[in-house]
Order: C-alpha cells, then structure tokens, then sequence
C-alpha cells in the first residue's frame, strides 16, 4: 500500500475535515510576518498545500503563489479552487527549488 494511500482516500473529504480551521486568519498571520520581516516580495510557496485553503487567501493577497503535494488528487481539488496558481506533485521531503 502507498505510503499516502488514507491521504488519498480522505481527499474528497478533507475539506470537511478541517472545515474548523480559520484559514484565512492563519494566512493573514503569515502575510503580516512577511510584512514585517521579508524583502517585499510577492510570492508564495505552500509546502504540502492539500486542496489550497492558504493558497487561495495569499492569492486574494495579490501574491504568486505555488503548492506542492504529494497527493495528485488533493492538487486536483487545489486547482479546482485556485486555477491561476500553479500546483505541483513532489514531496517536501526532497523539494528543491530549482523543482518548480
């Protein structure tokens, strides 16, 4: 069995699953760190970004923004929520950046 087979098969309910987590409050979080911290740049990378709740809020930022899974049918829904973003199948574990 695959490694990320149960991944797989919650993707169609991962949504539900989580549906208490404030998304958008965890991405202004970040956003705001960024603001205070980073170099003025606007783009983001979700590392392991499932259906793209944080990806789609840093979009509605006016950020670029990337994510990567390692389950195709959690970027299938990512996509679904997000098609101006780009979304790629890697694992973080051995992400580089020249990957994207």
């Amino acid at each position: 069995m695959p490694i990320n087979a149960l991944y797989t098969d919650l993707s169609a309910y991962y949504d539900l699953l989580c549906a208490d987590i404030d998304y958008h409050a965890q991405s202004n979080s970040v956003r705001r760190l960024h603001q205070l911290f980073a170099n003025n740049g606007k783009a983001h990378l979700d590392l392991g970004c499932g259906t793209g709740p944080h990806v789609r809020h840093f979009i509605d930022f006016g950020y670029t923004s990337h994510g990567l899974d390692i389950n195709q049918p959690m970027l299938d829904l990512a996509t679904l929520r997000c098609p101006e973003a780009q979304f790629h199948l890697l694992d973080r574990s051995t992400f580089i950046v020249e990957d994207l």
